[in-house]
């Protein structure tokens, strides 16, 4: 879906799950130095930094620019960070991210699209129907 607003392009897309769902997982692509991956991210509203698994930095050979303490649920940790390009749905293109490093292995996303993300756009979810509707706008 396409809008306009105030002169500028908004780019969106909806995703509907058939039954109310716990996790929001979409289609991602991540660019690095004119590579590109393709991804799962997990939308999470807790986390206030995307994320990148490991598999996809070593993947793309993504460079590490510096350091950052990274705060969780079971404490905190050092994480090495990453300039990169994300490509969300609908072709939404989120330039100059800087994502952390984390191991994902084992879950079916590798990629977290937090709050830095999140915050640029219009974040729905609607699960009034009994199933998940989310919706993205940028």
């Amino acid at each position: 879906m396409e809008e306009e607003k105030a002169g500028k392009k908004i780019k969106g897309f909806t995703i509907e799950y058939p039954r109310i769902v716990d996790t929001i997982l979409t289609e991602a692509y991540v660019s690095y130095n004119g590579f590109v991956k393709k991804a799962v991210a997990m939308w999470d509203t807790g986390a206030m930094r995307s994320a990148l698994d490991s598999c996809i930095i070593d993947d793309l050979e993504i460079k590490s620019e510096s350091k950052r303490r990274m705060y969780y649920y079971g404490g905190e940790t050092e994480a090495d960070v990453f300039t990169v390009d994300i490509v969300l749905p609908a072709g939404i293109v989120v330039p100059n991210v800087s994502a952390n490093s984390t191991v994902l292995e084992g879950h079916d996303f590798n990629v977290i699209i937090g709050m830095d993300i999140i915050s640029q756009g219009d974040f729905r979810i609607d699960n009034s129907s009994g199933k998940t509707v989310f919706t993205f706008m940028m």
